[in-house]
């Protein structure tokens, strides 16, 4: 974690330094995003592990670590850790679950305005919205 924080840092003072010189050029700052953004995900996956309890034996070890990770991403470790649990507990279980919440017969009414709404961003709605950002 800590190599991970110090090329976040460096990468941050390179974009510090970089990015004004381009005048905030899109280009620019979307590879710069994207850039720290994979850095991030280190120290996120440790803490994600942490809330596992697969960094050490020691739980107090875990949330302690995992505590820190998240706080310095500022992300709520302990109500995470609560509703990820909650996932874990029941995965893909159509009523329990959180991941995937599937369509069930007779929920909802048959063909409503929202199934059709949600249809046509399913399908089309996604794609036209892809569309309008590269446009603008």
């Amino acid at each position: 974690a800590a190599v991970d924080y110090l090329r976040i840092a460096l990468l941050g003072a390179l974009g510090a330094a970089l990015l004004p010189a381009s005048g905030y050029n899109g280009l620019a700052v979307a590879v710069y995003a994207a850039l720290q953004g994979t850095l991030f995900v280190g120290p996120w996956e440790l803490g994600h592990q942490c809330n596992h309890g697969a960094f050490s034996r020691q739980r107090w070890a875990n949330d302690l670590l995992g505590a820190w990770l998240h706080t310095t991403l500022l992300m709520p470790y302990w109500s995470w850790q609560f509703s990820h649990a909650h996932h874990h507990k029941w995965p893909n279980h159509v009523y329990q679950g959180e991941g995937a919440c599937p369509k069930v017969r007779g929920v909802g009414g048959r063909d409503s305005a929202m199934d059709r709404v949600e249809a046509w961003l399913l399908s089309v709605g996604s794609g036209a919205w892809a569309v309008g950002h590269l446009v603008i």
